[in-house]
Formats: C-alpha cells, structure tokens, sequence
C-alpha cells in the first residue's frame, strides 16, 4: 500500500501531470491556485489571485508569500462583506427592493429577504445552513443567502471556506468534548492570556492563561461583530 501523500505532494503531483481544465492546463484553475495556496507552493499567479480578494496585489507581487488556511478564510469574509455591500447597491437594485437579513446563532443560519421597497412583501429569499462541523459566521452566510435569493450562483469558496486556526477576540469557542459549554473571548494580552464570557450564563472568568487553546477548543463562530475592524 502507497504511503498518503500530503496536500503539497498531490497539488505538486497534478501540476507535474499538466491535467486540462476548462480553462486550459490545470494551473488555470482558479480552485487549483487556492489550493496551491493552503499547501503552501502557491505560484505569483495563485497568490494573487487571493491578494486581488485582500485588495493587495501589490504585496503580493513585492513578496512571495504562501498564505496560511486562516489567511485565505480572512479573504474569503472580506470578500463576502464587499460581495453583500456591491449586490445590494449594485446592478440589481432595479428590483426595488430592501434587503433584510435574519441571523440565528443558535440555528447557525441566515435567511436573506428582499422585500417590496413600497409594499414590504417578501419578494424573492435565500437561505445559508452552517453544517455542524463548519464553524458560522455571519458574513459569509449573508453572502451566500443573498446570492441565493437574487438567483445568482454562490462562489465555491463560501461553502468550502477552512476553519479558523487562531483563536480571536470576539471568536466564540467550545471546549472540545463538551459542546454544550460556548465561551465568547472578550480579551486577548501576551503571553497566551485570554478573557473568557460564557454565553449561556454571561459569567465573567476574567483572564486564564492557555498555552494550547487551539488545541483544546474548536472555534464555533468567528463573526466577530462589534469588534475593530470587524
């Protein structure tokens, strides 16, 4: 039995096999450039093809870089964010409507309506599950909702978006192994400090010291509302 090669091996396996895509040669697909990417043997080309969703092509042709999972889930929330904000000031305003979004952290879903901007009717809506082994966040649910209740296709990086590998202010987490127990980090400081709020109770456990928190919890939701720069 062949030993399982890593992520590098296979992405640098296809390049070397030159496979066709509809695009042409492999390394034309903009899926198989992110994957580049995650592995780490990311080209100029597929770097900035991420840049161009962080807005910076610049830095990126200045340094060659392979982005890291949590940095390629960066860019994908910001481009959910600029994604909402152009489609609903954007070409499809000529449908008169107003945009109303529902989002349900307990049921991990948003609901994208677009009502009647004169009669309040509920037009046309989409709808965007997070499976229970994804972690939520609401702006890449936004996007995915709102796509669907214009008709429009939802870009495959919004379902298929990495999980969180850094622990952040504002991150909801769960221990792992005890699910029912979610802890919201208001607090961050050097040295592996982290303030910790729990989200049933609201109960303040001031600052614990962990030097493994992303090993022993799991993020849940990174929406991070509220927070600078979120």
């Amino acid at each position: 039995m062949s030993k399982v090669k890593s992520l590098k091996e296979i992405v640098e396996k296809l390049r070397s096999c030159g496979f066709e895509c509809e695009a042409g040669p492999l390394e034309n697909n903009v899926d198989f450039q992110l994957l580049e990417c995650i592995a780490g043997v990311g080209t100029k080309s597929s770097l900035e093809i991420v840049a161009r969703m962080r807005g910076n092509v610049a830095k990126a042709r200045a340094k060659l870089t392979p982005i890291t999972p949590q940095e390629y889930r960066d860019a994908i929330v910001e481009q959910a964010k600029k994604d909402v904000a152009e489609l609903n000031g954007g070409k499809y305003a000529y449908r008169v409507c107003r945009e109303e979004f529902v989002v349900n952290k307990e049921k991990r879903t948003v609901v994208a309506l677009l009502r009647g901007a004169f009669t309040e009717k509920v037009q046309h809506r989409g709808i965007a599950k997070c499976a229970p082994s994804d972690c939520f966040n609401a702006h890449i649910g936004k996007a995915i909702a709102l796509r669907r209740a214009l008709g429009l296709e939802v870009p495959a990086e919004y379902l298929n978006a990495p999980h969180p590998t850094e622990v952040r202010v504002g991150d909801v987490v769960q221990w792992k192994g005890q699910g029912e127990y979610r802890y919201v980090i208001n607090e961050k400081q050097q040295n592996n400090l982290y303030g910790f709020l729990d989200v049933g109770t609201g109960r303040d456990y001031g600052i614990i010291r962990y030097d493994n928190l992303t090993d022993i919890t799991t993020v849940i939701d990174d929406t991070r509302e509220g927070v600078d720069g979120e």
